[in-house]
């Protein structure tokens, strides 16, 4: 909660808001008040600062923007989320004159996550689901071929074996 909630320009990639960052179902769980409080918080700091015609004005309004982001996006970090509504202030994901809503929001998140995802491929490439490359693989014999083979009499390449 510190380093999302200190003041100034949150200077995270976002690889390491990926990698340090906590995730928005686990805050909720372990402190729901703080984590809504914060989501809220940064999403009147983004409001405040734009300043456009059609905004989000109500506590009512900040605080479905937050329950709609925590339904929408669950993988999404608390501190992906800072640095999403920073460079919305900076103009990352374009410019708000008339209208910031949820759906800019949303919009700007799903663009966050495209941006991520070769990051997550990069970082989850190395894991190969049910494959240990240690194990040595069987291939199917028929018990004819096996008999075959326990047979001490039987020499490869110099017994002809009958199919």
């Amino acid at each position: 909660m510190r380093s999302i909630s200190a003041p100034g320009l949150f200077k995270a990639t976002n690889e390491q808001a990926w990698e340090e960052g906590t995730n928005i179902r686990t805050a909720l769980r372990i402190q729901p008040e703080a984590t809504r409080g914060a989501v809220i918080s940064m999403i009147k700091s983004v409001c405040d600062f734009v300043e456009a015609k059609k905004t989000l004005q109500s506590l009512e309004d900040f605080a479905l923007c937050a329950e709609t982001i925590f339904d929408i996006f669950p993988t999404l970090k608390l501190e992906e989320f800072r640095l999403v509504c920073d460079r919305m202030k900076t103009g990352y994901y374009g410019k708000y004159f008339e209208r910031l809503k949820i759906q800019e929001f949303r919009e700007c998140i799903i663009k966050h996550e495209e941006e991520r995802a070769p990051i997550l491929e990069r970082i989850n490439s190395h894991i190969t689901r049910g494959a240990d490359t240690d194990r040595i693989t069987f291939e199917p014999q028929s018990m004819a071929e096996l008999r075959r083979k326990r047979d001490p009499l039987n020499i490869p390449g110099l017994n002809k074996t009958k199919k």
